[in-house]
C-alpha cells in the first residue's frame, strides 16, 4: 500500500501542507474583516426608529446571509428571516463604533 499522505516540496522547503495552512489562516482573517466591515456598513447606513418606546437603529440587510447569520449569532443584530431589514443591538452598535474608531472612520452620529 502507498503512503496515505504525500507532501510536495515547493519554494525553498515550503510544503503544500504549510502553504495550505497559511492560505486557510489568511482566508479566516479575510472572513473576519468582512464581518467587521459588514457590521460597520450596517451601522453607517442605519436609521433611528422614532415610533418605538426604546431607541432602535435599523438597516437594510442587503449583505451576505452567512455574514448576517454570524452577526446574529454574536447578538450584534436581530431580525426575522422574513424582514428586509435588521436592527442593531446595543452590543452591535458599540462594536460598530469601536471598529469605526479602529479603522479610522468618523461616526457622523458622534459629530452631531
Amino acid at each position: 500500500m502507498g503512503q496515505p499522505y504525500v507532501t510536495i516540496k515547493i519554494y525553498d522547503n515550503v510544503s503544500t501542507s504549510a502553504l495550505s495552512f497559511f492560505l486557510k489562516k489568511e482566508l479566516l482573517k479575510m472572513e473576519e474583516k468582512i464581518k467587521e466591515l459588514t457590521l460597520q456598513l450596517l451601522y453607517l447606513t442605519s436609521w433611528k426608529e422614532d415610533d418605538l418606546p426604546v431607541e432602535m437603529r435599523r438597516s437594510w440587510k442587503g449583505y451576505q446571509f452567512d455574514v448576517l447569520n454570524e452577526l446574529t449569532d454574536k447578538d450584534y443584530i436581530r431580525g426575522s428571516y422574513r424582514s428586509k431589514s435588521v436592527y442593531l443591538t446595543e452590543a452591535g452598535i458599540e462594536e460598530a463604533k469601536r471598529l469605526l474608531s479602529e479603522y479610522g472612520i468618523s461616526d457622523s452620529e458622534d459629530e452631531k
